[in-house]
């Protein structure tokens, strides 16, 4: 079961990062909703209330509404920064990236000292698969507002994808420090123990991510693949198991626990777990490639060799490795 390790290393530059899609559906909102959309009546061409409003929509996870004001605020104001990155953070929500891009692009136009868009924008990138165009844009970002804990976490999480796990410690190290509570930096540093195979420190991580967040998914998730990869297949299952109680919708956690239910053997729930991520997100390139080569290594050349195309559909921001073992195989299962 050697060809796991590559899948379930992969498997950790993949979780959702949009931390900007905090929803709330509180009576509150709808009420706030409500003073907004009066003050609209009145005055139809009030471009911050239509900002707002979008706002408010976008807690709330009213994608299509939020788009619809922010775009609104923006026509009636092309130069106002905040509408780009605005229409930017709820497109990124909903991974239009080309078109999030595009805003950004507008964002920094009006005010190339924006040192979120800068940020926002490295993050678009590196969802595109353009590390080194995301890292550039860090870097502005870090120039622009060096004491942000977020921007380092972020950057050295794109030195992790390129395989720079030096220059990627010492920005958690300094994300830690401007903030030790932050539990998206010691859940990508765990992920980058674990790349080590330090994994006593990748633990060390997971649990003080917990610490701070008992319900972090993929802390749970990071705690099992230490565990995983050490062979202790039960604990990590029992990992993947909780991270599923906590969100029933996370594709990745399946894919994990499909590899695990795969290295004892279990050959069809390790496909159920995996056709489940499918399932949630038809468009996860790692649940697809996982699924590949589950179906390779069983002998289902025909259903491998369609997985794999799909996995090369979706691979832009996967490992190297990845996408050329993929290519390998289907030129393989050809003859």
């Amino acid at each position: 079961m050697k060809l796991w390790s590559s899948i379930i290393l992969a498997v950790l530059l993949v979780f959702s990062l949009l931390s900007c899609c905090v929803r709330d559906d509180g009576a509150n909102s709808d009420r706030k909703i409500a003073v907004f959309s009066r003050n609209l009546e009145l005055n139809p061409r009030d471009a911050q209330s239509f900002l707002e409003r979008g706002l408010l929509y976008a807690r709330k996870g009213d994608w299509q509404r939020a788009v619809a004001d922010f775009t609104r605020a923006r026509e009636l104001k092309p130069k106002e920064a905040q509408a780009y990155f605005c229409l930017v953070s709820t497109q990124g929500c909903q991974k239009n990236w080309d078109r999030a891009l595009a805003a950004l692009d507008r964002t920094l136009e009006f005010n190339p000292n924006y040192a979120q868009a800068h940020f926002l924008r490295g993050f678009v990138y590196y969802e595109k698969g353009e590390v080194d165009r995301a890292l550039a844009d860090y870097d502005r970002a870090v120039e622009l507002s060096p004491n942000n804990a977020e921007v380092y976490t972020y950057r050295g999480l794109a030195y992790a994808q390129k395989g720079d796990l030096y220059r990627a410690f010492a920005d958690y190290h300094r994300a830690l420090t401007l903030n030790p509570k932050n539990v998206e930096t010691y859940r990508f540093r765990a992920a980058a123990h674990i790349m080590k195979g330090d994994w006593e420190e990748a633990l060390a991580d997971t649990n003080r991510a917990l610490k701070f967040n008992a319900n972090d998914v993929v802390s749970y998730i990071n705690r099992g693949l230490a565990h995983h990869l050490q062979g202790r297949l039960n604990q990590a299952i029992t990992d993947y198991n909780r991270a599923l109680m906590i969100d029933p919708k996370f594709a990745e956690a399946y894919s994990c626990r499909g590899s695990a239910f795969w290295g004892k053997g279990y050959y069809y729930r390790a496909l159920v777990d995996v056709n489940r991520a499918l399932e949630i997100n038809p468009r996860d390139a790692q649940a697809h490639f996982c699924k590949a080569q589950l179906l390779d290594q069983t002998g289902k050349k025909k259903q491998a060799l369609a997985a794999y195309r799909s996995f090369l559909k979706f691979s832009a921001s996967q490992p190297k490795g990845n996408i050329e073992l993929a290519q390998a195989r289907i030129l393989a299962l050809k003859k």
